[in-house]
């Protein structure tokens, strides 16, 4: 999945925090508002929103040029906007998402 990083999105997130970065609020637009995004070091997890033990989550590999842009961001330097490929299975992704994907030639 195509995941779009823009500057609104730059500007809204705030620097250290896994579920309100820049990234987190560009994956949670695609995803499902049943389940939440962390985003780590170098991991994405993708979590139940009622989830009281994180037992049933999901977790992907950040690319190089998203772990690059996380820690720019959290250290404060400049960023800018950027798109980046992200593995995320259909069950997660909202139903916009799915048509767009399908429309563009797959996920």
């Amino acid at each position: 999945m195509l995941i779009r990083v823009t500057q609104k999105m730059i500007d809204d997130g705030r620097k250290c925090d896994t579920r309100s970065c820049a990234l987190a609020i560009a994956i949670q637009a695609v995803v499902k508002p049943e389940y939440t995004v962390e985003v780590g070091i170098a991991l994405v997890w993708i979590v139940p929103f009622d989830a009281i033990i994180s037992y049933h989550t999901e977790r992907f590999p950040l690319p190089k040029v998203a772990i690059k842009f996380r820690r720019d961001f959290d250290s404060g330097r400049p960023v800018f906007p950027f798109t980046f490929e992200l593995p995320i299975p259909e069950i997660y992704l909202r139903d916009s998402n799915l048509q767009t994907a399908a429309t563009n030639g797959g996920l």
